[in-house]
């Protein structure tokens, strides 16, 4: 048999999010958990402490992943009645634990095979199952160290499987019953109908996701699910988002889009909208953050904001053509998570990104939520804005000569072009100080920089100007401004 080393890309919202909108999750403001407090029935406080024991977690479930993968079994995370996690390993459950933590809610539990193993087996079993033409999802129950497998003709996978079955015990196939067969496992939730992202020929309506930054050429944009129409409109207000580029199959649901150059350009922020408030996303999960039992949120244009627990970090399935592995999450009552229209909206908590939603499930998962993890948009060669264009800072400098070069430090993912504007604040006398503006016509990351002309005067001479330094980008957004002292010595 062979096992394919598997690679853990899985990362684990409160309104419509917005395109255009007027650190950690122990860095979360209280206003950003108020919803999620109010769906999961928590104080603020509560629910704050609950996100930063989260984060503990994660950042451990991290390390596991990637220092001890021949024995780290996977970890849960249990909320009621008190905080705990439990961790498990093969081998010497409870020395392995100490090496990272003596915390005692962190509890070390005895597993038969690793996560990694696991993991491996799991992507073997799709293989197979997608080589047989047969409709699956499949999953991991950390608790057992177990592959779940549901499928709509159970003999046809035991023959599919029947050689991965003889060398492995730990597969539990379950037959599902009273849905239609050729659908697939996973529904992608788009729809008919005028929503948040309109596609250009009306078609089809999803939720826009997160507002984006293309690394190589500074360009903002915004997700939403790559099964969604490649062109569409934004709605509230109305933005043509024009295609750029997207990934639709296996574990990727995701596509990309700008505003026209040549229309009037919308701002846009690291924020979305919180039940009609601003909300700003300031960090963004890793690949191996999330783990079996955290608390996320996701907003749709239809159901809205809905918040659950992850219980499954590792469901996979056949999607395109393309085995993928998604994440899925479920409302602690059973309640609704998502519905046709939501896909492509944000899955988050507090001010940290998660991923995009990708659909619902069938049968008695059609409630669940399946999202896309924040990670995989770098295939795309774009990232969450998460910092708001501000300038600043402007270093106090000197020089000698007839110009002196001057730092502008700034912020955030600013539109192109982008204009600077100086004004004199003092000058020496004598010596003649100039305002006006300056346009950076091209991209380019901070700092910026401009020359502070210096009037020649008696050799030696040594003269202090103060200048105030603004800058304004494309969508109209100023900054505040800051002053500086340029020191310029005469040849």
């Amino acid at each position: 048999m062979r096992y394919v080393t598997l690679s853990l890309s899985l990362i684990a919202a409160l309104a419509v999010p917005t395109l255009l909108t007027p650190d950690a999750y122990a860095q979360t403001d209280d206003a950003g958990l108020k919803g999620y407090a109010e769906e999961m029935n928590l104080s603020v406080d509560q629910a704050k402490a609950r996100t930063i024991n989260q984060d503990d977690a994660m950042m451990l479930n991290r390390r596991l992943q990637k220092e001890l993968p021949d024995s780290f079994a996977g970890l849960w995370m249990e909320h009621y009645p008190t905080f705990k996690v439990v961790v498990r390993f093969t081998g010497d459950a409870r020395a392995q634990l100490a090496r990272y933590t003596k915390d005692p809610r962190y509890v070390a539990q005895s597993a038969p095979r690793s996560l990694e193993f696991l993991l491996a087996t799991q992507q073997e079993m799709a293989a197979q199952l997608a080589a047989a033409g047969i409709k699956f999802e499949g999953g991991t129950d950390i608790k057992t160290s177990e592959l779940t497998l549901r499928v709509y003709d159970a003999s046809a996978a035991r023959k599919a499987l029947a050689k991965l079955l003889s060398v492995v015990d730990f597969i539990r196939i379950e037959e599902v019953k009273g849905v239609d067969p050729s659908k697939d496992f996973i529904q992608t939730t788009d729809i008919s109908g005028g929503h948040r992202l309109d596609g250009y020929n009306g078609t089809q309506s999803c939720t826009s996701g997160f507002n984006v930054v293309e690394t190589a050429t500074g360009e903002l944009g915004l997700t939403t699910a790559g099964h969604c129409e490649n062109d569409n409109y934004h709605r509230n207000p109305t933005a043509r988002v024009e295609f750029k580029a997207e990934r639709d199959a296996g574990s990727f649901d995701v596509q990309w889009g700008a505003q026209p150059s040549n229309s009037t350009i919308h701002v846009q922020r690291n924020e979305i909208t919180v039940e009609g408030v601003q909300h700003p996303i300031t960090s963004v999960a890793t690949p191996e953050d999330l783990a079996l039992g955290a608390d996320v949120c996701k907003t749709g244009v239809t159901t809205g904001r809905t918040c659950g627990v992850i219980v499954d970090p590792t469901a996979i399935t056949e999607y395109n053509n393309e085995i993928g592995t998604y994440i899925r999450v479920s409302h602690p009552q059973g309640s609704e998570m998502t519905d046709f229209g939501d896909s492509g909206g944000p899955v988050y908590l507090g001010n940290r990104a998660l991923g995009l939603v990708h659909g619902r499930g069938q049968g008695d998962r059609l409630n669940d939520l399946y999202f896309m993890p924040i990670g995989l948009l770098s295939e795309l060669g774009v990232e969450p804005i998460l910092a708001p264009f501000r300038l600043e800072s402007v270093p106090a400098v000197s020089g000698t000569g007839a110009s002196v070069p001057v730092a502008v430090n700034f912020t955030g993912h600013p539109r192109f072009p982008l204009q600077l504007t100086l004004e004199t604040v003092t000058c020496p006398a004598g010596w003649i100080c100039s305002d006006g503006t300056t346009t950076y016509d091209t991209y380019a990351p901070s700092p910026l920089t401009f020359n502070w002309a210096c009037t020649p005067g008696t050799p030696g001479e040594v003269k202090v100007s103060r200048v105030r330094v603004s800058l304004k980008d494309r969508s109209a957004i100023v900054t505040d401004t800051i002053e500086a002292d340029v020191t310029c010595t005469s040849l």
